[in-house]
């Protein structure tokens, strides 16, 4: 899909747009608490979004707006690309070294530890809420701080979203953010569900009926 705004991601800018993620989720409720040594937060999160974005890779399932450097990533499956909890461990994989010696470096690293096995339990619960029915799963929607709240993440889900009412299926995402649930609102979700694991801030889970193409949003 070529449109104004959308652009499939260019090859070796992996990096470039998982750093865009990592920026963007700093604030993040549930990063925030899973990550809570900030020192060492955006290093962590890169590593994470590196794994989350390059798994929707392969399948051209990342795109990024259509500045000449990105300043916002969509990363998202379609319905016949649906991933299950062992392939996101196979794209975690090769981020473990780098997970574990993040947390060798963490102040109270037993603490961590724990926390980022609640971190997996949570995800864990969000595969198993994903619809049964097909749909287009937008996984990571971001834009660098710098740019937010310039329409560029607007454009990109609705590029995303165009396609998923050509194929008449519905759509579903994950937010931590509450303020995310009146902006996702506009573009037709509902929340439909939360995760709560201990401490850990709640995550919403939000699915976007099928619409047919062409309807207003």
């Amino acid at each position: 899909m070529e449109t104004p705004g959308y652009r499939p991601l260019a090859p070796g800018a992996l990096r470039h747009v998982a750093g865009i993620a990592a920026r963007a989720f700093f604030a993040d409720p549930f990063f925030a608490w899973l990550l809570p040594h900030e020192p060492l937060r955006v290093e962590m999160l890169t590593e994470v979004m590196h794994a989350m974005i390059g798994l929707r890779a392969p399948e051209g399932g990342v795109a990024t707006d259509g500045a000449p450097e990105a300043r916002g990533v969509i990363a998202f499956e379609r319905p016949e690309a649906h991933s299950t909890r062992r392939d996101e461990l196979r794209a975690i994989a090769p981020r473990v070294p780098s997970i574990v010696r993040f947390t060798a470096r963490v102040p109270r690293s037993v603490r961590q530890l724990g926390r980022l096995l609640t971190g997996y339990a949570a995800l864990e619960d969000m595969a198993k809420l994903r619809p049964a029915a097909p749909h287009t799963y937008v996984a990571v929607l971001t834009v660098d701080p710098r740019h937010q709240k310039s329409g560029v993440g607007g454009q990109l889900l609705r590029a995303v979203l165009s396609e998923t009412d050509e194929r008449g299926v519905l759509a579903h995402l994950e937010t931590a953010r509450p303020e995310n649930l009146a902006y996702y609102g506009r573009f037709g979700f509902e929340t439909c569900g939360e995760i709560r694991r201990g401490a850990a801030p709640p995550i919403w889970i939000m699915t976007r009926p099928v619409r047919h193409a062409g309807s207003a949003e």
